[in-house]
């Protein structure tokens, strides 16, 4: 409070005679005549001028005048003394000198002067050091000064001691007593921090309210954030709203920026982004740094203002130069980015080191990242997994997350799938989709915890339900393949669909196949195209061979050899062993494509050497009968093995003929009708005379024998 507004002097309201010279000091204009007002100095001071008190004319004479009467113990004179060297009204300022002449008069019995003593007391503390301060605030807080008492408990909580906070306690309550409603408050704090009381919500509340109801503006919005975050009162940020209001009413930038987060998100009003927008507005130019962080926030992503990078950066940087972590960390995000400014990674570095080095969570995790990837930095995986334990200890579930792809990986740690899953776990207990998906995907494979679907399944689904694009279409899977949860066709359907509108290629080409074949919904071919069209065009290598097939074939679309074939090369070119034997294929008959048995075996072998089990069989063929490639009964030998460990049932049939004739290989009956056999049970339904006529044929044999 400033000392104008402390002396309150109602002259304005009366006419006063004149002092008996021609001439009026400008102290006696300026307390007859000025804004500021007093009942007690007014009446004082027209008593005197009543009785005949005659104050000459000039300053210099006034002064030498009242300092006369002063010292002689007149207590008015001292006032008036105090009063012009405390404003500068007919005498240089001195708050020191005027000082003096405050205590002369409080010390003699003076009330009004020992008022303005402590406030003069409390004014030359503020800007010296600890000591003069305090020696400054202890003779303030003599004369009966809430504010130096409060000063006094403020420079012990600063100490930090048992003893000091013990003592600021005492200090505040002294405050208490005399009606300081910032005292109130104070304890209220104390409360809330747990310094040098217990630890109490309740009790904070509690004390924040009997400030707040003194009127005193930051109580107000102390009060309000604990009924936003629901500490120690039951959370209701409707009443939030209306404290801070009642706060930023009276000009508390505090208020209007937690005012401007509940607008942000609609939390106890009605969600309004331009009204968010005004008040960070309105706390940033009343200096509120994070109001000038969320104010950046707001430009960034065009909350409640057109989005503008570089106001962004401005508000950022001002906030960042004051220290403000949350700012740092987004400012180095933007340059990190190059949004507003030029990408500049080491920039980003550092401030995310001094973000960090506040405590910052997420600046710590962001260093981590860079660590990890050697962005701005050197690659250090020793240094990221620092940084991410760090941040995940301080409960980030992103850097939990992390902690443990890194021990997944034996990225800077010894690989341990048993520590990745307790990091995942952890991080996926507290909301972390990622977590949850890749715990899903250890338990689908057994690594670090014991082989469970129906654990895979729960972990997936809890990603998938938080969005998870990757978990929703492997849920699908479950659903389809009744794994680790009741078989659903349906259900299948819907977790595509869901992973597919978000973008997932993979997701997108399941759609394909479950249109293409009528698993839980109708079959459509149009459907059909159109997903795989959606997925192919994001390189999904599986559905471009899966529109060649369909361009072939003229299912869902108009047939064209020329575009299947194109489609085919695309997928080919992405490594799809299918779509290299379909393209093949056409070189074998001349399709879209010159026709070739040399072209087509070359890529029938491509795709065979990738495990592709009919390719693997065509290569058998062309060996066998010198298609497109030397005869060499051997390889042929070699290659219908491979497809028919596959189940191949072409490839199984060919083995039994190979035996049977010994061709490529000892002749053996025996193994020739395991080999029909096999074909047969795999659905080669020309086997099976092959079957009967060889078991025959042994039959005779062995009773011959």
């Amino acid at each position: 409070m400033s000392r104008f507004s402390i002396i309150v002097l109602y002259l304005l309201r009366n006419p006063l005679p004149m002092v008996s010279n021609e001439r009026t000091p400008s102290i006696v204009g300026w307390l007859l005549d000025g804004p500021v007002k007093d009942d007690e100095a007014y009446d004082r001071l027209r008593a005197r001028i009543d009785k005949g008190w005659g104050i000459p004319g000039s300053d210099d004479e006034a002064r030498g005048y009242l300092e006369e009467l002063a010292l002689g113990g007149d207590a008015d004179a001292c006032l008036l003394l105090g009063l012009m060297l405390e404003n500068g009204v007919g005498a240089p300022e001195s708050l020191q000198d005027a000082l003096g002449w405050y205590q002369r008069a409080a010390d003699a019995g003076d009330p009004l002067s020992a008022e303005r003593a402590g406030e003069v007391c409390f004014e030359l503390g503020l800007s010296l050091g600890t000591e003069k301060k305090k020696a400054f605030w202890k003779t303030g807080s003599s004369y009966g000064n809430a504010d130096c008492v409060r000063g006094l408990g403020w420079l012990c909580e600063s100490e930090g001691t048992e003893k000091s906070l013990a003592e600021a306690v005492k200090l505040y309550m002294r405050g208490v007593s005399m009606g300081d409603s910032k005292s109130v408050r104070c304890i209220g704090n104390l409360y809330e921090r747990g310094l040098g009381l217990p630890q109490s919500y309740e009790k904070a509340a509690e004390w924040y309210g009997r400030s707040a109801d003194m009127g005193y503006s930051e109580a107000q919005c102390d009060l309000g954030y604990l009924y936003d975050k629901g500490l120690g009162v039951e959370q209701d940020c409707g009443k939030a709203a209306s404290l801070y209001k009642m706060s930023a009413d009276q000009g508390c930038a505090r208020a209007f920026n937690n005012l401007g987060l509940l607008y942000a998100t609609g939390n106890g009003v009605d969600k309004d982004e331009t009204r968010a927008f005004e008040c960070f507005s309105e706390a940033a130019k009343m200096g509120d740094v994070d109001a000038a962080n969320n104010l950046g926030y707001a430009y960034e992503h065009a909350l409640g203002v057109e989005r503008d990078y570089n106001k962004a950066l401005m508000w950022y940087s001002m906030a960042a130069d004051l220290g403000e972590m949350h700012a740092q960390c987004n400012l180095a995000s933007m340059y990190r980015k190059g949004r507003g400014v030029e990408k500049d990674c080491r920039k980003a570095f550092e401030l995310y080191s001094e973000s960090a080095a506040q405590g910052h969570v997420v600046a710590e995790y962001y260093l981590g990242e860079m660590y990890e990837s050697g962005d701005g930095v050197e690659q250090d995986y020793r240094k990221a997994m620092e940084w991410y334990t760090r941040a995940a200890e301080h409960g980030d579930e992103d850097a939990q997350n992390s902690v443990g792809t890194l021990y997944q990986n034996g990225n800077g740690v010894p690989k341990s799938y048993e520590v990745a899953a307790k990091w995942y776990r952890k991080a996926a207990e507290n909301g972390s989709s990622y977590a949850a998906y890749n715990l899903g995907r250890l338990y689908e494979t057994g690594r670090g915890v014991q082989l469970s679907d129906e654990d895979a399944f729960i972990w997936y689904l809890k990603a998938a339900e938080q969005g998870d694009a990757d978990a929703q279409n492997n849920v699908g899977i479950m659903f389809e393949n009744g794994r680790g949860t009741e078989r659903s066709e349906k259900k299948a359907v819907v977790w595509y669909r869901k992973a597919a509108e978000q973008g997932l290629a993979t997701a997108q080409y399941n759609m394909g196949v479950v249109c293409e074949n009528g698993i839980g919904v109708p079959v459509s071919y149009e459907k059909a195209f159109g997903w795989f069209l959606k997925a192919a065009e994001q390189g999904d290598a599986s559905a471009q061979c899966s529109l060649g097939i369909l361009y072939e074939t003229g299912e869902g679309v108009d047939q064209s050899y020329e575009k299947a074939t194109g489609w085919y090369r695309k997928s080919a070119e992405n490594g799809d062993p299918e779509a290299m034997f379909h393209l093949g294929l056409l070189h074998l008959d001349g399709l879209g494509v010159p026709a070739s048995d040399e072209e087509a075996f070359k890529l029938f072998l491509e795709s065979a050497e990738d495990g592709y089990d009919r390719a693997q069989n065509n290569v058998g063929y062309m060996y066998e009968h010198g298609q497109g490639v030397g005869q060499d009964i051997g390889k042929a030998f070699e290659w219908y093995s491979k497809a028919a460990d596959q189940g191949h049932m072409l490839a199984q049939h060919s083995l039994g003929h190979l035996y049977e004739e010994g061709k490529g290989v000892e002749k053996s009956p025996e193994k020739a009708l395991e080999w029909y056999r096999r074909s047969l049970e795999s659905g080669n339904e020309e086997a099976e005379e092959d079957v009967e006529r060889l078991q025959s044929e042994l039959s005779r044999r062995a009773s011959f024998q």
